[in-house]
């Protein structure tokens, strides 16, 4: 991700790709931590933070490719 930051016009679809995959990463840590019976606040931390990172990561390399194509 430190190297996709650099540039982040030209690796726009890498950080879409990095967005649903940490979107992806964050339910299974959900589902896991639910069926395994961890401790409520740490399933409700772990998985559903990671979720919202992911759809930042969206958000924000969505958002740069609109403004690219606006100029």
């Amino acid at each position: 991700m430190w190297i996709v930051s650099w540039d982040l016009r030209r690796h726009r679809l890498v950080l879409c790709y990095l967005g649903v995959a940490i979107i992806l990463f964050g339910a299974a840590l959900f589902a896991v931590d639910l069926l395994e019976g961890m401790p409520h606040y740490w399933s409700f931390f772990e998985g559903p933070i990671d979720i919202a990172f992911g759809i930042v990561i969206l958000l924000l390399s969505y958002r740069r490719g609109y403004n690219r194509k606006s100029l």
